[in-house]
């Protein structure tokens, strides 16, 4: 259980640090497809 928290905080994180380095560039958010995508990315890198 602590391994399944631990992944879902790793992503949750990761995603927020993108929201917010694409808000200070004056970028749109991306939205649950986009997100999607960029899941399956990370999950295919070590």
């Amino acid at each position: 259980m602590r391994r399944f928290a631990g992944a879902c905080r790793f992503v949750y994180n990761k995603a927020l640090a993108l929201h917010k380095a694409r808000y200070e560039q004056g970028e749109k958010k991306h939205g649950y497809a986009g997100l999607c995508q960029l899941l399956t990315d990370w999950r295919s890198k070590p």
